[in-house]
């Protein structure tokens, strides 16, 4: 039987025998399925926002204890780019390569591209079908 090539671009390369991905080389007869995965990015940022968001409200109660002016004005600047950042901060994701065969679950290769990572397994879903 002659190797089909179902994709190929830089060091990833799918056949009907074999995938390489990320340097490391899959037998395409021990896979059994193939999907997308994604994995969120670090909450950092969140968590910094919210920070922002926190100090707003204490200095709103700071305000409400000693009755001075000018800290309801720096709070509701302050609660409100605490708002606008954290709700307008995209969440990122990595997606993933998951290859399920009899030994477990693998994610492949990763990449922030989901489009790229569809192409992959697409050609991987045709390699498996052309095995059957």
């Amino acid at each position: 039987m002659s190797e089909i090539t179902y994709y190929s671009q830089g060091e990833v390369q799918v056949t009907n025998v074999r995938a390489v991905l990320g340097g490391k080389t899959y037998a395409m007869t021990s896979i059994t399925s193939v999907s997308i995965g994604a994995k969120a990015k670090s909450r950092l940022w969140i968590s910094l926002l919210s920070l922002v968001v926190y100090l707003g409200l204490l200095i709103v109660i700071g305000s409400y204890v000693s009755g001075q002016i000018l800290y309801p004005i720096a709070a509701l600047l302050t609660l409100g780019l605490g708002i606008v950042l954290v709700l307008r901060v995209p969440r990122r994701y990595s997606y993933t390569v998951r290859i399920n065969s009899a030994s477990g679950e693998t994610d492949a290769l990763s990449s922030k591209n989901r489009r790229d990572i569809e192409k992959i397994v697409d050609a991987m879903h045709q390699a498996i079908i052309a095995r059957a």
